[in-house]
């Protein structure tokens, strides 16, 4: 038994993420994965799925897509709105589908980002082990994980191991704090860069991405 997804719209930079790959930097190769691991963690646990499982990561608008066969999904991100066949669906609980569906994610009105996490195993190529959308010459490196217009996802479905109580509990913050510890370099600072540093607040802005900020 499987779940077919059919991209209709892809909506803005979305792309498949996993655990991504993380010991290949001294070669030049970007680590990947969710830009917001805690909520695309959190969309997989609500299922049962292992935490590195992959998810479909999108941004500020989510996609549109019909869903073919029977199992579960979740969606998890800052305040969107979804809907399953024009009904209002929850973000943060399971979610059963069956049959041919379509689901539309709108815009986030809080946060950045939102995940699609599906149960069971999906069925994407893996280069340098994850399917994680690859930064560069994502047409060459990882062709499957590229979402785009009329893609197709086969998930081969598992009854999820739900778990027993709620696992939500203030991830989506729009202010946090960051630990900062000092460095080989910390003293090469003047007072005023430390004092700015240490006081400030800073924000992402729309020039970034997931290895630069």
């Amino acid at each position: 038994m499987s779940l077919k997804l059919k991209i209709i719209r892809p909506g803005l930079f979305s792309t498949i993420q996993d655990h991504g790959r993380g010991s290949y930097r001294d070669w030049g190769i970007p680590s990947s994965g969710p830009m917001d691991p805690e909520l695309a963690r959190l969309a997989n646990q609500l299922l049962g799925n292992p935490d590195k499982h992959p998810v479909l990561e999108f941004t500020l608008w989510g996609p549109v897509i019909e869903l073919q066969g029977n199992g579960y999904i979740s969606l998890t991100g800052g305040q969107l709105k979804a809907k399953l066949d024009h009904e209002p669906v929850p973000t943060g609980q399971v979610i059963p589908v069956s049959g041919a569906q379509t689901l539309s994610i709108g815009k986030l009105s809080q946060g950045c980002r939102g995940y699609l996490a599906v149960a069971g195993d999906w069925k994407l190529p893996h280069w340098l082990g994850s399917c994680s959308t690859a930064a560069q010459k994502p047409h060459q490196l990882t062709p499957g994980s590229l979402i785009k217009k009329g893609l197709v996802i086969t998930v081969d479905q598992r009854e999820p191991k739900f778990p027993e109580s709620s696992l939500l509990g203030g991830l989506i913050e729009p202010t946090r704090p960051i630990r900062i510890l000092a460095g080989p370099e910390y003293d090469l600072f003047s007072t005023e860069n430390i004092r700015q540093l240490l006081g400030g607040t800073f924000s992402i802005s729309s020039e970034s991405n997931r290895m630069g900020y």
